[in-house]
C-alpha cells in the first residue's frame, strides 16, 4: 500500500494561515472603528455649520451680545473637537495602510510555504508514479518469465 503525502511543514503553512486571517480581523476592527469615527466627524462639521448659521442669523437680528458670545464660544470648542476627530480619523486610516502591508506581507509568507508544499507533492507524485511504474515493470517481468518457463 502506499504511503500518504506528509507535508512536514504543515504546522508553518497553518500558523502562517491563522496570522493572516488574525491580521484580516483587526483590519475589519479597525475599519468599524474608523467608520464610527467619520460619523462622529461627519455630526461635528454639520453641527458646528448649523451653530455658525445661528451665530449669523444672532449678529444680524440681535443685538444680544451674551448670546453671540455663547456661539463664538461652542464654536471654538467644536472647531476643537473637530481637529481632534480629524486627528483621530488619520491615525485610523494610517492604522488601515498598515496593517493592509502587514496582511500582504503575510500573503506572501504564506504563499511561500505554499509554493513549497506544492513542489514537494509534485515530487512525491513522481516519485510513487515511477515506484508503480517499475513495480508494473517488474510483475510484467516476472509474468513474462513465468509464461515462459511454463511453455517449456
Amino acid at each position: 500500500m502506499a504511503k500518504k503525502f506528509k507535508f512536514n511543514l504543515q504546522s508553518v503553512l497553518n500558523l502562517r494561515e491563522f496570522k493572516r486571517d488574525l491580521l484580516r480581523q483587526d483590519l475589519a476592527n479597525i475599519m468599524v472603528e474608523l467608520n464610527n469615527e467619520k460619523v462622529k466627524l461627519s455630526c461635528l462639521v454639520e453641527e458646528f455649520e448649523r451653530n455658525r448659521d445661528r451665530l449669523m442669523e444672532e449678529l444680524l437680528n440681535n443685538d444680544n451680545s451674551k448670546t453671540i458670545f455663547y456661539y463664538r464660544d461652542y464654536l471654538n470648542f467644536l472647531e476643537k473637537k473637530i481637529a481632534d476627530e480629524r486627528r483621530i480619523v488619520e491615525i485610523l486610516e494610517e492604522a488601515v495602510l498598515k496593517k493592509r502591508k502587514e496582511i500582504g506581507d503575510a500573503e506572501k509568507e504564506k504563499k511561500v510555504v505554499e509554493k513549497i508544499k506544492e513542489r514537494k507533492l509534485d515530487r512525491y507524485e513522481s516519485d510513487m508514479k515511477s515506484k508503480l511504474q517499475k513495480n508494473a515493470d517488474e510483475f510484467s517481468i516476472q509474468r513474462f518469465n513465468y509464461e515462459k518457463r511454463s511453455a517449456v
